[in-house]
């Protein structure tokens, strides 16, 4: 008679016991699959299970090689300093990449380096408010990044980057390449197929804002600058259009506070010369979490209490 392991969170057992795979299972192993990297509570959160159920059937998942553990330690690190202390990170196994690529589901490239992975976790912390929302009785469906590749142009969809566009400029009569290349690209569709677009940026606030030279800034050394710059020249120039198919889009920058939020409005407004206001919108985690997604929390260079969902 074969001995059972016993259960153990953080370790694979040599003989874990049998399970079958359900519906709910391949759902939370597409899931893990689109964000790449997922902690427990939230994986629970997406299920809208039970914490005991759903945690069983993840600590199986791991066990059967259908999920892993992260087990890097300065990621973790990182993490604790970010929200403090959190359950397992969990990122595709081998038998779920397997698993999903016999359903044609095809997981998102890993970038599984330490320092990207609490990240990767914010990240997936607002893709999971934008995605329970959007179970709400008429609220628009998201559609997510990798299911937006598929419609895009056919030279896009066989680029290494399709998700990335250049935009060539000149700064002080120097001539530097702005790259746009969004944590997340996203969309919002409604019933009567209305769509918003949206690139997502997740800061983590160490990133520099806006360097100055002379009271100007330098784009070179302003990583956030930067960015503001490549999306603004390239909505300017039409790359939205040309690279992705799509008629229109902001950019939505959550950042870790308000203070934050009103030093990248000072940037935008001197690289864009206060133009095209509404093409970007600013948020905390703070209010995503008390208010949701769609709710009226965004700022633009122009006003506060702005809905991403608001069609007018």
């Amino acid at each position: 008679m074969q001995t059972m392991t016993p259960m153990k969170r953080l370790t694979r057992p040599d003989n874990p016991r049998p399970f079958e795979i359900t519906e709910r299972d391949v759902d939370i192993l597409a899931f893990v699959a689109r964000v790449r990297f997922a902690t427990t509570d939230q994986i629970i959160r997406f299920t809208a299970g039970s914490e005991k159920n759903v945690g069983t059937r993840i600590r199986l998942l791991f066990w059967h090689a259908f999920l892993d553990r992260c087990d890097h330690q300065s990621a973790l690190v990182a993490l604790f300093n970010q929200v403090g202390n959190t359950a397992s990170i969990y990122q595709l196994g081998t038998a779920g990449k397997k698993l999903l690529a016999q359903r044609g589901i095809l997981p998102m490239k890993s970038r599984a380096r330490s320092p990207l992975i609490p990240h990767s976790v914010a990240t997936t912390e607002f893709i999971l408010a934008v995605a329970l929302a959007s179970r709400a009785d008429g609220a628009p469906k998201l559609v997510d990044h990798g299911d937006l590749l598929l419609a895009m142009p056919e030279a896009t969809r066989a680029l290494e980057h399709p998700f990335r566009f250049r935009v060539p400029h000149q700064d002080n009569f120097k001539p530097i390449s702005l790259n746009a290349d969004p944590d997340r690209l996203m969309s919002l569709v409604y019933s009567d197929q209305h769509r918003h677009n949206y690139c997502v940026e997740l800061d983590m606030g160490t990133e520099t804002v806006a360097r100055r030279r002379n009271g100007e800034i330098v784009l070179g050394k302003s990583t956030i600058g930067r960015k503001q710059a490549a999306y603004f020249w390239g909505w300017s120039q039409g790359r939205h259009r040309s690279q992705w198919g799509w008629q229109g889009f902001r950019v939505l920058t959550i950042t870790p506070s308000e203070r934050r939020i009103a030093s990248m409005i000072d940037a935008q407004r001197e690289i864009t010369k206060d133009r095209a206001a509404a093409l970007f919108l600013y948020t905390t985690p703070e209010r995503i979490a008390e208010h949701g997604a769609f709710a009226p929390i965004w700022i633009s260079s122009e006003r506060d209490s702005i809905s991403i969902i608001d069609r007018k």
